[in-house]
């Protein structure tokens, strides 16, 4: 399973590539809901290291766009994703520098690329609920993991709390949740 993972980050993304993004982001919920303990605590360090192309991963995934009808596509492949929310992965004390890079990293200039990916996929899963999916009660749950990820980055910013964007994108986030 790591293996293979790790042979993934290896790569460059190519453009268009779900089959790739969903395995990579898959394969690192896998690891981090796996018991080996030396995994998790390897995960952040990998995905921090320069050697591989992790970043270029999450820029492709942060700046894709759901097309009309392909809302439940990109909703899906969020969802693995979102492990950077979960408290395994934040707990990973012995590499809170690589977890505190990665959150920069995602986070951008004053926090603005995750409040635009954030705001994006909460906006997204209400229209997958309206494009009728019928997998309503995962897209429910996901979007509270994705509606508190992106809480926590606006809370995390200091320069958020001046954002004239801050009251609309804390407004959506919870009523997508």
């Amino acid at each position: 399973m790591c293996d293979a993972w790790k042979r993934n980050i290896k790569n460059p993304p190519r453009p268009n590539d779900i089959d790739t993004i969903s395995t990579l982001w898959t394969g690192a919920l896998n690891i981090l809901n796996d018991d080996d303990r030396d995994w998790k605590q390897q995960l952040p360090r990998d995905l921090d290291s320069d050697e591989y192309h992790v970043r270029e991963h999450i820029g492709g995934l942060m700046n894709m766009k759901a097309h009309k009808g392909g809302c439940f596509t990109f909703v899906e492949l969020v969802q693995p994703f979102l492990f950077i929310t979960y408290q395994a992965f934040l707990n990973c004390l012995a590499v809170d520098t690589a977890v505190g890079n990665l959150y920069n990293y995602i986070g951008g200039s004053n926090g603005k690329s995750a409040n635009s990916f954030f705001q994006r996929v909460c906006m997204t899963s209400i229209d997958t609920q309206l494009e009728g999916d019928s997998s309503g009660s995962t897209v429910v749950l996901e979007r509270h993991n994705i509606c508190s990820a992106h809480v926590k980055n606006l809370n995390g910013k200091p320069r958020n709390h001046t954002s004239t964007q801050l009251p609309e994108h804390t407004q959506s986030a919870y009523r997508a949740s």
